[in-house]
């Protein structure tokens, strides 16, 4: 299996869960260290709650962080935060992605969409904040 990180073995997989049941967090691990770390957020906590942002952090060194989630020395390789929006009648209508660890509002982009029957179509990219 080839990850995103680029480790090809030797990997286990840990997930939690809310209490709901749903993902909160998801981490990869080679040899003892944390290389991808995936974490789910949601509108709410409740039944009715979506999921309305996804956090990245990938470095093939191991991820190297305080328990704030801030980093210790080096920043990760890949570090992104996708934010999703819905409309009232909780179709997706936009994806933000930000690199936050350039502190670039320029480096971030959305594509929206709009209902199309029973698909979602991409109605346009955007590019910066």
């Amino acid at each position: 299996m080839l990850l995103r990180s680029g480790i090809t073995g030797g990997t286990e997989f840990y997930i939690y869960y809310t209490e709901l049941g749903w993902p909160y967090t998801l981490g990869v691990v080679n040899d003892d260290l944390v290389t991808e770390l995936y974490r789910f957020r949601y509108s709410s906590y409740s039944a009715s709650g979506k999921l309305n942002k996804f956090i990245t952090i990938i470095d093939p060194d191991g991820i190297k962080q305080n328990p704030d989630g801030t980093s210790i020395n080096n920043p990760p390789t890949i570090q992104t935060s996708d934010t999703l929006l819905f409309d009232t009648s909780g179709i997706l209508t936009s994806i933000s992605r930000r690199y936050p660890l350039t502190g670039d509002p320029n480096d971030a982009f959305t594509i929206s969409y709009g209902a199309g029957g029973s698909s979602l179509n991409m109605n346009d990219i955007y590019f910066g904040s």
